[in-house]
């Protein structure tokens, strides 16, 4: 019986685990379009202009807000870091686009003539969160926190009254994390099934591939660490056969994080993985990825590694922090009687009192399936269409989306003309568009899109969707 899987047999997709053939380039996410917090964040602050300050509406906006962010309910719609992430972006909008607090301007007329010293802090042409980072500053100047003084700018309500309201409820953090952790136990949560066989060929195989993703993805099953680590801050010595000493820990630094300590190496030696690394750092420096910044050192990489470890993993749903938790439970089965939040923070690199930010890694299956079995119940789905630029040398094929080549001069003439209006983005976007312009003179055909933007011209994923924004349909 012969499977078929996306137009090719079995045979062929085996092949595939170990890189001797190459498929067709097709992108396999089947996730949900989340939405663009950034202008769900501008409609927001929208609203709240539209009402005085005083009105109760205020606090409707807000609670309509939380809501839609699972907060009110307590099943959140991200993960808790990510919803702490996006909280501090709507109170930065706040603090930076909506006026002071109403109560502000009398109550800081009174500290200043209570308090003299405070008549340096100039509030007259500033932004709420300009005041607030001048408040937070004379505050830690305080030697004495017993005073008046500290008690006052504690009290002291700067920003708009949504921001203290668009937050996480006192003591609600460790509410959703102790139900995230009840989850998990219980199972609830585990949706990948990952094969060991699977994972076992797929780092074996690939460790010294030519493909920098495959070996990528590769190395990342070994030994666990974030692709950000591999590309630019790692380095590791070999402590025994199985066991090496890592050090450059990109995260956590300032929670405490540890910035070196061991770790073991899975499905290979230590002296085949520190080879394989040494000749994947190379790869890495001679294309210039130590020049770049963490950050768009992750927006280069994140979606091809994520594409490849599908592709390696046989599973539709896997991304690249996958290779993560296919690491981190690995080395929990081997060590059955040690507790497994601490171990798998210890190897992660986490700090040892936050075991709960362990949680989303324990959230897979690893199982005993055969590759074949995996490879038969592989997506058949559709592949979804990404556009691909010709002029990045990308294979192109039928499951790529082509488009006709367009007239290079009228595209140049209209993007030169838009300049002006790009300038008023910002210097990241001015620069951006500038280099459009000269980019189509060469490249007439050329589609931009954020994947192309990022590996063609390394830059802020911000100034790339206000630029992408402002030339939509040119």
């Amino acid at each position: 019986m012969i499977f078929k899987v996306r137009g090719c047999t079995l045979s062929t997709l085996l092949n595939n685990i170990d890189g001797n053939n190459v498929m067709a380039r097709t992108i396999t996410k089947h996730t949900k379009k989340q939405a663009d917090i950034g202008k769900r964040i501008d409609r927001f602050i929208e609203k709240l202009e539209s009402v005085p300050q005083k009105s109760s509406k205020v606090l409707t906006i807000v609670r309509n807000e939380k809501r839609w962010l699972g907060i009110e309910s307590n099943d959140l719609r991200y993960s808790l870091r990510t919803t702490k992430a996006y909280l501090t972006r709507y109170r930065a909008a706040i603090s930076e686009r909506l006026p002071f607090h109403d109560t502000f301007e009398s109550k800081w007329g009174k500290l200043v003539e209570k308090y003299p010293e405070l008549s340096s802090i100039n509030t007259t042409n500033s932004s709420p969160k300009n005041v607030m980072r001048k408040v937070v500053k004379a505050k830690a100047e305080i030697k004495d926190k017993t005073t008046g003084l500290y008690d006052d700018l504690n009290q002291l309500q700067i920003c708009h009254r949504a921001y203290a309201l668009i937050k996480l409820r006192d003591g609600q953090s460790a509410t959703i994390k102790a139900d995230d952790k009840a989850k998990v136990v219980k199972g609830k949560t585990k949706k990948l099934r990952i094969s060991k066989k699977t994972a076992t060929a797929a780092a074996t195989q690939n460790l010294n591939s030519d493909s920098l993703y495959r070996q990528a993805t590769a190395l990342m099953l070994c030994c666990g660490r974030r692709p950000v680590e591999l590309f630019r801050s790692a380095s590791f010595e070999k402590i025994d056969e199985s066991t090496v000493l890592f050090k450059g820990q990109t995260k956590g630094k300032a929670r405490g994080a540890r910035d070196n300590y061991e770790i073991p190496i899975l499905f290979v030696s230590a002296d085949a993985f520190l080879k394989a690394f040494t000749a994947f750092r190379e790869k890495t420096v001679s294309r210039g990825f130590h020049q770049l910044t963490n950050k768009l050192v992750n927006a280069r990489i994140s979606a091809d590694i994520s594409d490849t470890a599908r592709k390696m993993l046989l599973n539709d749903n896997a991304v690249l922090y996958t290779c993560r938790s296919v690491y981190a439970n690995t080395v929990a089965e081997m060590h059955p009687d040690t507790d497994r939040d601490i171990l798998m923070a210890g190897i992660l690199g986490h700090e040892h009192d936050d075991v709960n930010t362990v949680n989303s890694y324990q959230a897979i299956y690893l199982t005993d399936d055969s590759i074949e079995s995996c490879a038969e119940s592989y997506s058949t789905a559709k592949p979804k269409k990404r556009k691909r630029v010709a002029a990045l040398g990308l294979e192109k094929t039928e499951e790529i989306e082509q488009k006709k080549p367009a007239t290079r001069n009228k595209r140049a003439v209209v993007f030169e003309k838009m300049q002006a209006d790009a300038d008023q983005l910002g210097r990241a976007v001015s620069s951006l568009h500038a280099w459009a312009v000269e980019y189509l003179k060469s490249h007439p055909d050329a589609i931009f899109t954020q994947t192309m933007i990022t590996k063609t011209k390394p830059t802020s994923r911000p100034a790339i969707k206000k630029w992408l924004e402002l030339v939509a349909g040119k």
